[in-house]
Order: C-alpha cells, then structure tokens, then sequence
C-alpha cells in the first residue's frame, strides 16, 4: 500500500476546515439563540458534543477548548512528524513505523473530518428551523432525570413557545 496523494489530499482538507469552513461556523454559533431570542439556548449548545469544553484553559484564552478545537489542534499538530521528516527510534525495517507519519496525518483527518460533521449538525440544527430545534430540545427534556438540568430545558421549550406565539408560526 502506498500514500502516494494522500498527505496532499490530508492538507487540502484539513486547511479547508481551518481556512474557510472554521470561520464562518464559528460567526453561526455566535448568533444562536438570537433568532428565538433566547437566553439559554446558546448554553445548551455549549453542552453538546463536539461542543463540550475538554480540559483546562491554554495561556491567553478566555475559555476552556472544546473537543472539536482539541482535535483540530491535534490534526495541526501532527504536521510536525512530516516536517521534521525523523528516522523512526526503532523497528526501522516495519512499513508501519516507516510511514506513521503519513498514518497520524491521514487518522487524524479522518477524526477531523467526522467530528467536523457532527460540529457542522449541531451547528445547523440549532440554527435551523424552530420545529425541529424544538422536537430535539423535548427528547434531550425527557431523556433528564429529575432535577438534573430539566429547569434548563424546560427554559429553551418556554422561549421557543413564546417565539412561536410572538411569530405566530403554526407549524410549532
């Protein structure tokens, strides 16, 4: 098996996220809840997952990462095995250690790319249409156990009820 494009393609892929796709999502979840006028909603979308924040703070960030900005960072990260282009320490002769470079890149990539799917779904159903945010907020509602965080979520269907009052929307 040979990786003759795939660092090209990896790279490709992975400025794509970073460069162009990274941005404007991010400019997204700075809006939600401002459709619904709601004051929750951007706090339950700070709870999902790949959302969820995941260790401590690094020096000169305000906030906690998150497990997508994690994996991002891991992805950039393991560029610096190709470019420094090392001998592996030992079994030298294995096809395995000879390209684990090219394997780290292309894995993860591919965890990039999947939890950049997952991100890009969360990110679109909470900015999307009012029935479906609705319905999910509900199930995530019933799925609590009592005194967990079901306050929090019955704040979201409250707001979303008075927006569909204040939108007369019908379908909500």
């Amino acid at each position: 098996m040979e990786f003759k494009y795939i660092i090209e393609i990896c790279v490709a892929i992975d400025i794509a996220i970073l460069g162009i796709a990274y941005p404007i999502i991010v400019d997204k979840i700075s809006n939600i809840g401002y459709k619904f006028s709601s004051n929750y909603l951007a706090n339950a979308f700070e709870s999902e997952f790949p959302q969820t924040k995941f260790l401590g703070i690094l020096p000169g960030r305000s906030r906690r990462i998150t497990v997508f900005e994690w994996v991002l960072f891991l992805t950039i990260g393991s560029f610096i095995f190709l470019i420094l282009d090392l001998e592996p320490l030992f079994w030298k002769g294995n096809w395995w250690m000879q390209n684990s470079a090219r394997i780290l890149v292309l894995l993860s990539t591919i965890a990039l790319v999947v939890i950049f799917i997952i991100w890009l779904d969360k990110v679109s159903l909470y900015n999307g249409k009012s029935t479906r945010l609705l319905t999910y907020v509900i199930s995530k509602y019933r799925k609590l156990k009592k005194d967990e965080d079901d306050k929090f979520y019955f704040k979201i269907i409250n707001e979303l009820a008075i927006f569909a009052i204040r939108t007369q929307d019908k379908g909500m």
